[in-house]
């Protein structure tokens, strides 16, 4: 399931201007993107940095710098409240799922919140439950929480499946860590 063509027809509204802002020409903005999560390079992710971060942090070091999940949560909370930016909760969704993607979860819990409530995306019980489950997975106090208190009703099929896909997500993500691929 790939989320780049709702986030690059976003672009010649909200993104296009800022990487014009930024110094970037449009054929480097242009060209695609790399497969994986969203990245912020060294020459852009400083912007993105001014936001407030919540309580929550990354777990754990990563192959990615900690910097530039905190830079998409960032720029993910400066288009959610509309900071600077026109207000998007859409790219907003998609940069804290990148974010969380990349173990940050404060991110989690967001792309949770959002998911629950339909914000910048339908509304999928069942997802937004996983990304509690996996906070909580992360040692997370307001995830473990969110999982053994503060859930919305949810059919308890839906919630086992919830965590089941979290428990399996969890798995692969720490296979992944302990067995990192070859470098291209």
């Amino acid at each position: 399931m790939t989320r780049l063509p709702i986030i690059r027809s976003l672009v010649p509204t909200i993104l296009l201007p800022a990487f014009l802002l930024a110094g970037c020409s449009v054929a480097e903005f242009m060209k695609p993107p790399p497969p994986g999560p969203i990245q912020l390079d060294q020459k852009n992710y400083q912007s993105a940095l001014g936001g407030q971060r919540s309580s929550e942090t990354v777990s754990e070091p990563e192959t990615q710098a900690p910097s530039q999940s905190a830079a998409l949560y960032s720029l993910a909370t400066r288009h959610e409240q509309g900071l600077g930016v026109e207000k998007n909760l859409t790219m907003a969704y998609y940069l804290y799922l990148s974010a969380a993607e990349q173990n940050d979860i404060g991110a989690q819990i967001k792309v949770g919140e959002m998911l629950l409530r339909g914000d910048g995306i339908a509304p999928d019980n069942v997802e937004g439950v996983k990304w509690y489950f996996i906070a909580a997975l992360n040692n997370s106090q307001r995830g473990q929480a969110l999982v053994t208190t503060e859930l919305p009703p949810i059919p308890p099929y839906d919630r086992d499946r919830a965590e089941a896909l979290a428990n399996a997500w969890h798995q692969v993500r720490a296979e992944r860590i302990a067995h990192p691929p070859a470098p291209r």
